[in-house]
């Protein structure tokens, strides 16, 4: 098992692909952050609040989608290849093989993690100095909010796992999902937000704690996330197991 996971480590090492997101998302949550304190969606008596603070700091979540995006080449990227069928073949045990990719990319998800944290909290104290806001980063808001962010990120590279082994293609994987967390669930928050809540993006904005009404709260966004991951996963090892490669 330790050998397949320092293969997998090596792949991930050299894919250059894999750290241009990474250096994409970090960007992308300075971004965010940026754009939520300068547009209408936090004022700058709001930015004195909890609430802002915590909508400011929740955006550092949303590009979690970039370690979703790496998770799902974990194995659709080797069916692309067309490497999967050797990969299988030096290990036909195949649940190895995911296992290996998912404590791969977990780490991966981690690093990811602890960069959009750490950006979270550069931008928003940036932001917070600049408009001569008292900023406490030790406070239970901030680390609650920066520990969500790196679960998120997790969550979503071990579910990317998951979606790359059951949809095998990448575009079609990431097109889905995509369109399934961006769209799909702001349409189901709109007409049933009780529903909605239960869902994998928005249990996961409950996890950063954003101030959104109807959302779960923190824990028990994190539980549902988590549960929507294990459900991916298992049902990923099962059908990867029994499937054909071709």
């Amino acid at each position: 098992m330790n050998r397949l996971i320092r293969a997998e480590l090596h792949k991930l090492r050299t894919t250059r692909s894999t750290w241009w997101l990474l250096l994409a998302q970090i960007g992308l949550v300075a971004l965010l952050v940026t754009g939520a304190v300068l547009s209408s969606a936090i004022t700058e008596v709001a930015l004195e609040t909890p609430e802002g603070l915590r909508t400011a700091l929740s955006h550092g979540g949303v590009p979690a989608l970039l370690a979703l995006i790496v998770g799902i080449t974990a194995i659709a990227g080797e069916y692309r290849q067309g490497t999967i069928a050797g990969t299988f073949l030096v290990t036909p045990k195949r649940s190895r093989v995911v296992a290996a990719k998912l404590v791969a990319f977990g780490s991966v998800g981690l690093v990811s993690g602890l960069l959009s944290a750490g950006m979270t909290l550069a931008a928003t104290a940036a932001w917070m100095a600049a408009r001569d806001v008292a900023f406490e980063p030790t406070s239970r808001v901030v680390i609650l909010a920066l520990v969500g962010i790196v679960l998120w990120n997790v969550l979503y590279a071990l579910m990317g796992v998951a979606l790359g082994g059951l949809l095998r293609a990448v575009p079609t994987a990431i097109g889905i999902s995509v369109v399934w967390l961006m769209l799909v669930e702001n349409a189901v928050v709109a007409l049933a937000p009780d529903v909605a809540r239960w869902l994998p993006a928005t249990a996961a904005a409950g996890l950063v704690g954003s101030p959104a009404p109807d959302l779960l709260s923190r824990t028990a966004g994190g539980l549902a996330l988590a549960a929507w991951t294990l459900a991916l996963v298992v049902l990923a090892a099962r059908v990867t197991d029994r499937r054909d490669v071709a």
